[in-house]
Parts: C-alpha cells; structure tokens; sequence
C-alpha cells in the first residue's frame, strides 16, 4: 500500500551476493513518490550509522524511479511487542534497542535531519539483537522551513516524540 512498493529481491549483477529491498513508486508518473525515493537517498549519503537505513543505489529515469537497499533480516519492533506481552524481554535488550535507535537519531541530527517518524514499525531488530531505523523518505531539514510548515499531525498513540519537540 502507499506511494511506493517495496519488493525483496535476490542479487544479479554488480551489487554482490545476498539479498536486497528494491522501492520503487507504485505509479511510474507519481512525482512525489519520486522525490521521496530521492530524499531517503539523500538523506541516507548524509547521514551514516550502523544503526540506520543504507541506500545502495538509487536511479531516477525519465519518469521511473527506484532504490537497493539491503534486506534487513528480523522483524519490527511493533511485531516483537506483541510478542513481549506474552513474554517480557530482559530490560537489558529493551535498553540496547532504545541506545541503538537513540544512535541513528544522533547521526540524523548531527546531519541536519529530522526524521519525523519513529515509531516502532520504522525499527527492524536482527536476531543478532541490532537494530535498524528505517524508512527515510520522511525525513525533514532541520532548520528550515520544513519543519515550521504545518505538517499532518498523526494519531498521538503512534506519532513519534520529534514531532512535538521545539525545532
């Protein structure tokens, strides 16, 4: 659903072994899903941490428009909730998980970023316990006239913090 697919996809070429995400806008004239394809590229080459989304590649031809990222192997934190409230995590993971996702923020701000929608659908954990912040294509300039423009306020139970911050 949405403005962009997002297909996994098995290597063939130039990348490498393994296994990658390919997004690409689920209507090829769809300008804004192009850009914001761009924008998570962008934001991405700017903003590095171990923590964060990687974009491999990204092309925008004529009116098409999509990006490699690599598979990140595990699940959303919102599907692991669900399975903490059978069975509670150890409040070490919990607090290495908040430390990671705490990571990627500060290299997204330290960049002059803003995500503007961490959630706990936006962070996959490996079963290696690393997690991951990812989907950029929200993302916002700090300091700019981005983050002073009225913006759709989403439902209080799943906006993220940044959004009610002062910028």
């Amino acid at each position: 659903g949405g403005r962009l697919g997002v297909f996994r996809a098995a290597a063939n070429g130039d990348l490498g072994p393994g296994v990658y995400v390919v997004k690409r806008p689920n209507v090829t004239a769809d300008g804004l899903a192009r850009t914001l394809l761009g924008r998570e590229a962008i934001v991405a080459r700017e903003s590095a941490s171990p923590h964060l989304l990687t974009v491999l590649a990204a092309t925008s031809m004529g009116d098409a428009a999509e990006s490699v990222l690599p598979y990140y192997e595990g699940v959303s934190i919102s599907r692991l909730q669900i399975a903490w409230k059978k069975s509670p995590p150890a409040i070490q993971l919990v607090l290495s998980i908040a430390r990671q996702i705490a990571s990627a923020l500060a290299a997204l701000h330290a960049a002059g970023w803003l995500h503007g929608q961490v959630t706990a659908r936006h962070a996959i954990v490996s079963p290696q316990q690393h997690a991951t912040l990812i989907d950029l294509t929200g993302c916002r300039r700090l300091a700019s006239q981005e983050c002073d423009a009225a913006w759709p306020t989403p439902l209080p139970a799943v906006a993220s913090p940044e959004l009610f911050a002062a910028h």
